[in-house]
């Protein structure tokens, strides 16, 4: 889980005569990058990913996160949930099909990010139940301990999966008025 490939993207006249490198998911389609004012777009084959992941985790919740440079999103990374060895930081008896929380190794690469050139845009889970929401619990944990924002800046995308299907899928972005606000929902798909 969670394995990294590094690929060369070919440059553009815009770009010095070198190949930039790029971080994608094994086994993953070479998908388009998108400009980060546009994240609320993800493109489906980045949707199909983390909707594959919520099946493979299904019953339990997965999670994981996306992320690119200053201007596209380039890495869907997949990440293990920790919470059956009961490790969430506000409920520790929840189990990992009403929960999850990144184990320390995901953790700190998922901290790193926002130092690289690659920060996570996005973290993502499923819910087990068919429900794309943030839930209370999902709204405390993303949230700064002193209330003032998130605690990541990222977005947070959530998944609903039953056990047919993967119902649907909506992004939340921080609002300073608001707290986290749906910004878009998305479809499902027979997974």
């Amino acid at each position: 889980m969670g394995e990294i490939a590094t690929l060369a993207r070919p440059s553009t006249a815009a770009e010095s005569p070198k190949s930039t490198l790029l971080d994608v998911p094994v086994g993953s389609s070479i998908i388009p990058r998108i400009p980060q004012e546009s994240l609320v777009d993800i493109p489906r084959e980045f949707l199909v990913d983390i909707y594959r992941h919520a099946r493979k985790e299904y019953p339990f919740e997965c999670c994981g996160w996306l992320a690119g440079d200053s201007e596209y999103v380039s890495i869907v990374r997949p990440c293990v949930n920790m919470q059956a060895q009961g490790n969430h930081p506000t409920d520790p008896a929840r189990t990992a099909e009403t929960a999850y929380v990144f184990g320390p190794d995901d953790l700190m690469k998922l901290n790193r990010s926002f130092d690289s050139d690659q920060p996570a845009r996005i973290i993502y889970h499923s819910h087990p139940n068919g429900r794309a929401y943030l839930s209370d619990i999902d709204r405390r944990v993303a949230i700064s301990p002193w209330g003032d924002g998130p605690a990541y800046p990222v977005r947070q995308l959530v998944v609903g999966i039953d056990e047919r299907r993967v119902v649907e899928a909506a992004l939340f972005e921080w609002s300073d008025t608001d707290g986290f606000v749906e910004v878009r929902r998305f479809e499902g798909a027979d997974i």
